[in-house]
């Protein structure tokens, strides 16, 4: 269950910004609405597991961001603005609260 009142700010804004990052994709993209149809469902479940504090998640979620980013600013295959979103994604991901977050959850004992 997600304890929504645990939940960062920087976190929620994130989701916020990812949902919306599909969004604006799905209403401004002239391709089969299928794709993005299952990229919303995917991102949403995505950040369903990320506001349940999943670790392994987050830390994927960083790495690949990184990763992403580095690829774009070395080939400039990227656009300004998608460069310029995921730098804040990633920053909003590596805030003190959102470290915070992640960390609290990992010392929690496991359910039986």
């Amino acid at each position: 269950m997600i304890e929504w009142e645990r939940v960062p700010w920087s976190l929620w804004l994130y989701v916020a910004i990812s949902i919306g990052q599909i969004a604006v994709l799905l209403f401004t993209a002239s391709r089969p609405i299928a794709p993005f149809v299952f990229s919303i469902v995917f991102i949403a479940a995505w950040d369903f597991f990320l506001l349940r504090a999943v670790r392994w998640l987050w830390i994927g979620t960083v790495a690949v961001g990184v990763v992403i980013l580095a690829i774009d600013l070395a080939t400039d295959t990227g656009t300004w603005h998608g460069d310029v979103v995921g730098a804040i994604g990633l920053g909003l991901l590596l805030l003190p609260a959102t470290r915070r977050f992640f960390a609290a959850n990992e010392a929690a004992p496991a359910a039986t």
